[in-house]
């Protein structure tokens, strides 16, 4: 009996052994079939979903509602300008809108959007930045190497960048508080309509990336994932460059 005990409970962990052994190699043909996807493009990692109504909120709807934060940012505004901070009477606004669910966007008719100020200020300063990562030194620094073999290439001067900016900054507001009859304010005063249009912009230039990225790469590490809502907020490129300018440092500054 002891015999027939000691064969049954060997059996026993031989089976289970087995059983593991199976599962593992299963598990293991799964992982390779899963890592055979991998980064087909450089930059989209796809990976199988459990079902495409999980997919489509993943890939589409939660894209388009992440597209709408434009209109927190500038009700956040609004609520802090003309509403005392009161988050209730923000919503009540909102809720009481004559235009039903669209009234989330009526904060966009308290604002002008692409007005002359707020086009020299936003155009003026890109301007600044663009030059100074051009002209002020830096070392040089490479980045990690890309999934498809390309290693970025930077200019490590972005504290420098930053002091000049800031120093430049306070030169400019004593200017205008002692020799000017303009009031440093304007920003604050002017900065509904600077938020409109730097968002209306950040939207038409994702665009216009997106489209480079699908016609004229800068690399070989682009693509698309087939779904142009998904690869517009997600990108088609890995590292953007326009005339040699990294795009997502330019904007990083």
């Amino acid at each position: 009996m002891v015999q027939n005990s000691t064969n049954g409970s060997l059996a026993h962990r031989a089976a289970h052994q087995s059983n593991g052994t199976s599962t593992s190699k299963v598990s293991g043909k799964t992982e390779t079939a899963r890592n055979s996807n991998g980064l087909s493009n450089g930059i989209h990692k796809h990976s199988p979903s459990p079902s495409w109504q999980s997919s489509f909120l993943a890939t589409t709807i939660i894209p388009i509602l992440l597209m709408m934060l434009p209109n927190v940012t500038l009700w956040i505004w609004y609520t802090a300008v003309h509403l005392d901070g009161s988050c209730m009477e923000c919503i009540s606004t909102i809720v009481n809108s004559p235009n039903g669910v669209w009234g989330f966007f009526d904060v966009w008719s308290k604002v002008t959007v692409g007005s002359r100020f707020s086009v020299i200020v936003i155009g003026g300063y890109m301007l600044f930045q663009i030059v100074l990562m051009v002209v002020v030194p830096g070392k040089r620094v490479e980045g990690p190497v890309t999934p498809t073999g390309n290693i970025p290439v930077y200019k490590d001067n972005g504290l420098y960048i930053y002091l000049i900016t800031m120093a430049s900054f306070g030169c400019l507001t004593f200017y205008m508080k002692m020799f000017t009859t303009t009031s440093p304010s304007l920003i604050y005063d002017n900065y509904g309509d600077l938020l409109a249009t730097i968002n209306v912009f950040a939207l038409i230039f994702c665009l216009l990336l997106y489209l480079k990225g699908v016609f004229a790469p800068s690399s070989s590490d682009s693509g698309s994932s087939g779904n142009p809502i998904f690869d517009y907020y997600w990108g088609t490129e890995l590292y953007p460059r326009i005339f040699g300018i990294d795009v997502k440092v330019c904007f990083l500054i």
